[in-house]
């Protein structure tokens, strides 16, 4: 009876950010122009780019725009947080 506040592990649980109503962003997209970090000028061996890296990385993000790490849209400025197209200030890569 201690455990009942744990699921079901049989229950099949919901993905990351559905059950908390946020949007889930598409890792695949490419990331804002304006976004720099420490990691662009670190690795050096073409591998900036992958989104696995870039991911799990502990690199500092900013923003070119507001140099600091808030867009201009005053959202926080990330690896994933700046592949959203819903975004008002994001403009892809390419």
């Amino acid at each position: 009876m201690a455990d009942d506040h744990l699921a079901d592990p049989a229950e099949p649980t919901p993905e990351a950010g559905e059950s908390a109503g946020l949007p889930v962003v598409d890792t695949k997209a490419q990331p804002c122009r304006h976004l720099r970090s420490n990691g662009m000028y670190l690795y050096s061996d073409g591998t900036a780019d992958d989104p696995d890296r870039q991911q799990y990385s502990s690199s500092a993000c900013w923003c070119i725009k507001t140099m600091t790490g808030f867009g201009p849209d005053d959202d926080i400025v990330g690896w994933l947080d700046c592949r959203d197209p819903a975004r008002s200030c994001y403009m892809p890569l390419y």
